[in-house]
C-alpha cells in the first residue's frame, strides 16, 4: 500500500476478521483490479500447482484469496508462484468462488457466535495462526478466563466483546463466567 507501505488489509466486524494482500495489480487493459498472491514452493509443490492449479493443489491459498477478494469486493486473484529450487514462475488468474466464500463465510460466523471446531490438527496450521480463537483451542484458557472466551460473550462492532448477560463490555471474567466448548467437526 503507497499509503502505508504495508500490505493492504481489510477487516471485518471491527477487526475481528483481517485480511492482508501482497498487493492490488492494475493490468494493462484497463480491467478492475485484482488481488496480489505471492508464494514460494519447493520443486514438489511447484510442480503440482503447475499441473492441477491452486484450488486443487494448495487449497488453503485458494480460500485464503476467496476470503480476501470478498473483503476487498474484488472478482478475481492474481496468484504468482516462486520455485526455490529451479527460480521458475507460474502463474494463474483465480476467479472469485461465491460457493467456497459462503463456506468460509460461514465458518467465520459460527467461530464467532461460539460454535467453533478445530479446524486443523496443529496450533501452527495457517488457519489457526490467524484466529482469535487459537487460545480457546490449543491453550488452557481456565488458568486465565476472559470474556472473549466466555460463551456469553459476543464480538461487536468496534473490535471488542460485549457480555449478553450484561449487555456491555466487560473487563474481567464474572461468576456466570462458562468457558467455550470446542465441538467435534
Amino acid at each position: 500500500d503507497l499509503m502505508t507501505g504495508r500490505q493492504h488489509r481489510a477487516e471485518w466486524l471491527g477487526g475481528h476478521v483481517v485480511c492482508h494482500s501482497d498487493g492490488l495489480v492494475d493490468l494493462e487493459d484497463g480491467s478492475q483490479q485484482l488481488i496480489l498472491e505471492i508464494k514460494s514452493m519447493n520443486d514438489a509443490n511447484f510442480k503440482k500447482f503447475k499441473t492441477y492449479g491452486v484450488k486443487a493443489s494448495h487449497r488453503h491459498y485458494y480460500s485464503q484469496m476467496q476470503m480476501m477478494m470478498a473483503m476487498f469486493k474484488i472478482e478475481r486473484s492474481f496468484f504468482i508462484s516462486y520455485c526455490k529450487n529451479t527460480s521458475g514462475y507460474h502463474a494463474e488468474i483465480v476467479p472469485f468462488d461465491q460457493e467456497m466464500w459462503d463456506e468460509i463465510y460461514s465458518n467465520i460466523q459460527a467461530a464467532l457466535d461460539g460454535h467453533s471446531w478445530r479446524v486443523a490438527s496443529t496450533p501452527n496450521d495457517w488457519r489457526c495462526k490467524m484466529c482469535f480463537k487459537r487460545t480457546q483451542c490449543w491453550e488452557n484458557p481456565a488458568l486465565n478466563p476472559t470474556c472473549q472466551m466466555c460463551s456469553h460473550s459476543r464480538p461487536d462492532d468496534d473490535g471488542g466483546f460485549t457480555c449478553k448477560l450484561t449487555n456491555r463490555q466487560e473487563k474481567e471474567a464474572c461468576g456466570q463466567y462458562e468457558q467455550i466448548k470446542m465441538e467435534a467437526k
